[in-house]
């Protein structure tokens, strides 16, 4: 009896510990339905289409991949992907892109059931799946994305073309306007001080005050003429067109030293014959431009220029010993905050096809690094 006894406690025990297991079972399963339903909707909600594969043949893809290419799930499982959608002639291995965590990124046409086609980006990882080698596949549509990235580029093209034109008017104005200070005012005012001249030489000598006021006429309309033949220069100096570049930056250099009494070092290459008249009117600007923002904004008292060719380019380096600045202070501000000057320096430079740095920390001063090719001569 004692045995039979045990033995049914022994089922008791056994049936609780089933009942227990049942119940782990049951909450596990719950567990992972769950699970699944949550990765089903996230895998059903993605706007790309999702697949893996193993060498070519599709083994598994959400809804959204087989909506995109126009296909039943049947039509594709088990078969090989490619030569159904995607089109033979943009397959390049050597547009592929890979990351650092082996991501591999390519665009290429998409092809779909009927026949259409659409530009398509593609990343894909291999991964593990149900303990084989595969590979995961990310494809989106980017026909629309690419249309407005086409239509902004061109937008971007005519906006430089318009900037160019722009700078051209501009510099066409300046050369107008220099000349006709130079020539038409220059040339009245030096007749106003011969006509004061000479009505000083008809004054008897007892008109003492009215001499006296001529002679400060007549000195005064020197100094007008002196500042007529300054901004003649600043618009257009003639030196650059007489005597080009080189000679210019050493005009412009001297005159900067002299007028904010900056000790400046100046080594120059040869480079007039490597540049069009209109390439050295904007390096002729952007050096303008710098000692511009150097005597306004510095606080500098020694400034270096080194001009030189480097590797088919010429590189242009001007450094200072000035306060400096903080660049990320700089380029956080909004583009209309950024002031004209440096916007249309770094416009001059773009349109030489060259590159702009700018290194500056606060007390260290300042450094300009500009590097433009060597203009190609058309033979």
């Amino acid at each position: 009896m004692k045995d039979v006894d045990k033995t049914k406690e022994e089922l008791i025990e056994e049936l609780a510990r089933l009942q227990r297991e049942n119940a782990e079972l049951k909450a596990s399963a719950d567990e992972l339905r769950r699970v699944e339903d949550e990765l089903r909707v996230l895998h059903e909600a993605a706007f790309e289409g999702i697949m893996i594969h193993e060498k070519g043949v599709l083994l598994k893809a959400n809804e959204q991949y087989y909506r995109m290419f126009g296909y039943e799930p049947r039509e594709l499982v088990g078969k090989q992907v490619i030569p159904l959608t995607v089109v033979p002639e943009t397959l390049d291995p050597q547009k592929r892109r890979v990351t650092d965590d082996g991501v591999t990124t390519y665009e290429i046409q998409g092809m779909k059931k009927d026949g259409t086609t659409f530009l398509m980006e593609v990343r894909g990882k291999l991964m593990e799946y149900q303990g084989r080698k595969v590979r995961g596949i990310a494809v989106m549509d980017i026909t629309e994305r690419k249309k407005v990235e086409d239509a902004l580029r061109e937008s971007e093209e005519m906006l430089r073309f318009l900037s160019t034109r722009l700078f051209e008017a501009h510099e066409q104005e300046r050369s107008r306007l220099s000349k006709e200070l130079h020539d038409q005012l220059g040339h009245d005012l030096v007749l106003f001080k011969s006509w004061l001249r000479s009505i000083e030489k008809k004054l008897e000598e007892r008109q003492t005050l009215l001499k006296k006021e001529c002679e400060n006429t007549i000195a005064a309309v020197d100094e007008i003429i002196e500042n007529v033949r300054r901004i003649s220069r600043d618009l257009m100096p003639s030196i650059l067109e007489d005597l080009g570049l080189v000679a210019s930056i050493q005009w412009l250099v001297e005159n900067f030293s002299d007028q904010h009494a900056i000790q400046v070092t100046l080594d120059l290459a040869d480079i007039d014959h490597l540049f069009s008249r209109e390439a050295q009117i904007n390096l002729y600007r952007i050096f303008q431009e710098i000692l511009t923002n150097v005597s306004k904004h510095a606080s500098a008292t020694q400034v270096s220029v080194v001009v030189k060719e480097e590797n088919g380019d010429i590189t242009f380096r001007v450094r200072d010993n000035g306060k400096g600045f903080e660049l990320s202070k700089v380029r956080e501000r909004k583009f209309n905050t950024r002031g004209v000057g440096l916007t249309a320096m770094t416009e001059r430079i773009h349109m030489l096809g060259g590159t702009f740095e700018v290194h500056s920390q606060p007390g260290e001063g300042t450094e300009i690094r500009i590097r433009v090719p060597i203009e190609e001569k058309e033979v």
